[in-house]
């Protein structure tokens, strides 16, 4: 997996540039076998990860309600 090197740079980046680093945090945290494994749901439901991992990329694009997805 890659590491990343964050530092400060001279221009701004795109309002997607933080889904990157997210998602390599939540690659290493493991998040979909461990809340998966806790919370299971029947074939026919949504899993929990799935919910949570969509939430979390609201949370960096500063929306909080759920419905903007």
């Amino acid at each position: 997996m890659t590491n990343f090197i964050i530092k400060k740079l001279l221009y701004d980046l795109t309002s997607n540039a933080d889904f990157s680093l997210m998602g390599h945090y939540m690659t290493r945290l493991d998040i979909g076998d461990r809340v998966d494994h806790k919370f299971p749901v029947s074939s026919n439901g949504i899993a929990n990860s799935d919910i949570i991992k969509s939430h979390l990329g609201l949370l960096v694009q500063s929306k909080t309600h759920f419905d903007a997805i």
